[in-house]
């Protein structure tokens, strides 16, 4: 892993797909998932405990990228897995939007950008 910068500071991502639409609400909802998952995960695991309660004395940045379809936000999964980074992965149960279970979003973090694996920041700022 590389070591972060005295400019760096704690960060969670949100990965979400751009393989299809996702309504700005279902987005909203499945987000929140994702971040009270990902918290959940950190609160409940030895050593993660201490970097969340860093991130949060830290302004708490959530920052939204997307990638391009779920083979690319498993292979970001596994390499953020394999880096020793946290992950927690939205399925939507397929009752309102999608007709069938479907993998939405991932949280990523808290971690460094700078720990991220080289395709995780490679992935492109969410715009609209």
């Amino acid at each position: 892993m590389t070591e972060p910068t005295a400019q760096s500071e704690l960060k969670m991502w949100l990965v979400v797909r751009k393989d299809f639409e996702i309504p700005k609400g279902k987005l909203a909802g499945q987000s929140g998932h994702a971040f009270e998952g990902i918290t959940r995960v950190c609160l409940g695991t030895t050593g993660w405990r201490e970097t969340y309660a860093k991130y949060v004395e830290h302004n708490t940045p959530k920052i939204v990228v997307v990638c391009k379809n779920l083979d690319a936000l498993e292979r970001a999964e596994r390499e953020c897995i394999e880096a020793n980074i946290l992950t927690y992965k939205v399925t939507d149960a397929g009752r309102t939007v999608f007709p069938e279970p479907t993998v939405t979003v991932m949280a990523v973090g808290p971690c460094y950008f700078e720990q991220l694996p080289k395709f995780v920041q490679r992935f492109q700022l969410m715009k609209e």
